[in-house]
């Protein structure tokens, strides 16, 4: 049995040996031609030869090889030519032997051959597959069975035939495999040769790259898109080597978008390279995952678009200028003669003035339809001019060019744009309510912003700018002889260590109750309360001087103590304030800095003297100059 096995190992051999020989010819990529049908055929009948020249006995006086597989397989591969070659060299090498049992290799001969071209030709044009060549194995299994089985009187056992069968199919199965194997070997990497043909024929971009950005394929026109010298700079480089780190990481997180959909994604983007300049790109993004849900890679196909963004642009701005001119067609038009008498309108303009519509015909005068506009309660009426008035400044419109805005009774704006030509007027009405509504919204708008340039953010008091400006009116009238006038300046108490102790945005809460504390104790309407700056306060008392002034600044200090603001760092153990007060009496050309200075004196005083109290300035009569016991 020793024998045997090294008889067949060595048959294996050779078979492999021509398969590697056929794989690395040009076979593989098809038999498509006589010539290489008839060398296919040479190059197996040459192995079927050596392979009976390593011929082994099965039993002692029978050789047995395995040329019959690459004959069966010819067939199969090569068709009928390739087929017929290889059984013919291997049939005649074998009457070369000559032998007791040439016949019967004969008729096997002619059977293997016979397999393989059946075999083919049931095939119709398709590449052998895996269940073509398990066939074709039991076929060559099921002959060497019948042909051992026409050698009785040679003394084969039933063991000895099953065995050479086994041999036969396992052989043809696993060379039928391995041609299979390099068959779909060079199929793919003739794909793969059309497929990069394919890439680099195209004007656009197209490349690949794996799941961190890198790129593993690329044409030469993204070599050319990314400034690169050759497409084959661009492998394991990504967009960081050759954009913007902005436009390189926006790219990014787009791909990481498409990767964690798995779905393809066409991107529109304006792209800025390195050294600044920049184009509109088309981008096609698709994810490839295989079989078992693995990523394989991003393929991206880039197509500039910077032409069609500019046509496109130039059709909206050509349809902008086509819209312009409809929108124009579709404002009230009219036309009036040297005598003023209407010559030509359209349905909108009918349709503008539907009380007078009657009016409103060719041959009208202008005046009388204005006149019937004001009668009918068409037109609203103008506030301070009667009827004749009225109708004579609208008849004047149609004597030179011009632009005139008008209310209709029912709440309508119309702009009237009156063009003058040779002694003809036309005249365009367009209906500009909601102008004249936003312009209504936007004097609003602009009031509330004057407003709020002149409020204190923080304490909604009038600011410093607010504060000086109405100062200096209220003095201006004092020195008129209008009224006097009374000034309060307020400080906060030790407040730097309130905000020290409970942190700035309780000093902000805390200055917004004093603010509104201040704000309800001076109720009347010609009084103002200002923040001065900081933790500082101003109250203009207008019309108010001697004793009232000085209660109003008490009430407005009880106010402040009566909120109970706990301060730990007061000696009065909450928050309390100081006033200093100064009063500029009728008749008194003051100036405001002094004004304030004394004011501000007298707040030094309170301090001085406790804090929590009220002090007047020095050259106040003496009885304004009382403090009240207990403060």
């Amino acid at each position: 049995m020793q024998g045997y096995w090294q008889g067949l190992l060595a048959s294996s051999g050779i078979i492999a040996l021509f398969i590697s020989i056929w794989s690395y010819s040009s076979f593989p990529s098809g038999c498509e031609t006589l010539l290489k049908k008839t060398l296919f055929g040479v190059l197996f009948g040459a192995g079927a030869a050596v392979c009976m020249l390593f011929a082994f006995e099965v039993p002692p006086g029978v050789l047995i090889d395995l040329r019959n597989v690459l004959i069966a397989l010819s067939g199969l591969f090569g068709g009928p030519i390739s087929g017929l070659v290889t059984g013919a060299l291997a049939a005649a090498f074998r009457l070369s032997f000559g032998g007791p049992a040439v016949n019967t290799a004969m008729v096997a001969t002619t059977a293997y051959t016979a397999a393989g071209v059946i075999a083919h030709l049931l095939l119709r044009g398709r590449t052998p597959g895996r269940h073509h060549v398990l066939w074709l194995a039991a076929a060559t299994a099921a002959i060497s069975t019948f042909r051992s089985l026409l050698l009785p009187t040679l003394g084969v056992t039933s063991l000895e035939i099953a065995a050479v069968a086994a041999s036969q199919f396992a052989a043809t199965l696993l060379g039928g495999l391995a041609m299979i194997k390099e068959s779909s070997r060079e199929a793919i990497s003739r794909s793969n040769l059309i497929y990069a043909a394919i890439a680099e024929a195209l004007p656009d971009c197209l490349n690949v790259k794996d799941s961190a950005g890198r790129f593993m394929a690329a044409n030469s026109a993204t070599a050319t898109l990314l400034r690169a010298p050759s497409r084959e700079a661009l492998i394991g480089r990504s967009d960081f080597d050759f954009f913007p780190h902005d436009v390189a990481r926006r790219f990014r997180n787009e791909e990481r978008e498409v990767m964690a959909a798995r779905q393809p994604r066409t991107l529109e983007q304006l792209v800025t390279y390195a050294d600044g300049t920049s184009s509109w790109q088309s981008a096609l993004k698709v994810p490839v995952y295989d079989k078992s849900d693995r990523f394989q890679g991003l393929i991206t196909l880039n197509r500039d678009i910077s032409e069609r963004k500019r046509l496109e642009e130039e059709l909206a701005r050509s349809q902008r200028h086509f819209s312009e001119a409809l929108s124009t067609m579709t404002d009230g038009l009219v036309m009036y003669d040297k005598d003023e008498r209407l010559v030509f309108c359209n349905e909108r303009y009918l349709s503008l003035f539907p009380v007078t519509r009657d009016v409103r015909k060719p041959g009208a005068r202008f005046i009388d339809i204005v006149r019937a506009s004001y009668q009918r309660g068409e037109k609203a009426p103008i506030p301070g001019t009667d009827e004749a008035d009225r109708v004579a400044a609208d008849a004047d419109a149609l004597s030179c060019p011009n632009i005139r805005q008008f209310e209709l009774a029912d709440g309508r704006w119309l702009e009237a744009r009156v063009n003058v030509s040779d002694g003809n007027a036309l005249v365009t009405y367009s209906d500009v309510t909601a102008l004249k509504h936003s312009q209504t919204l936007l004097e609003q708008a602009n009031a509330r912003l004057e407003q709020l340039a002149r409020v204190d953010p923080l304490t909604d008091c009038l600011n410093r700018r607010a504060f000086d400006a109405y100062f200096a009116d209220e003095l201006s009238r004092a020195a008129r002889g209008q009224a006097e006038m009374a000034l309060l300046l307020v400080d906060v108490d030790k407040f730097k260590l309130f905000n020290d102790g409970f942190g700035h945005l309780a000093g902000d809460d805390c200055l917004r109750r004093i603010a509104q504390a201040l704000k309800d104790s001076v109720r009347r309407s010609i009084d103002r309360v200002a923040r001065y700056g900081g933790e500082e306060f101003v109250v203009i008392l207008a019309g108010t001087g001697g004793e009232e002034a000085r209660r109003l600044a008490e009430q407005v200090a009880e106010s402040v103590r009566a909120l109970n603001i706990p301060h730990p760092g007061s000696e009065h153990r909450r928050v309390t304030i100081s006033i200093g007060m100064t009063v500029v009496p009728r008749g008194t050309k003051a100036d405001p800095e002094a004004v304030l200075r004394e004011a501000d004196e007298a707040l030094y005083r309170a301090k001085a003297n406790g804090r929590n109290r009220v002090e007047v300035a020095a050259r106040q009569p003496p009885a304004l100059a009382l403090v009240r016991p207990g403060m």
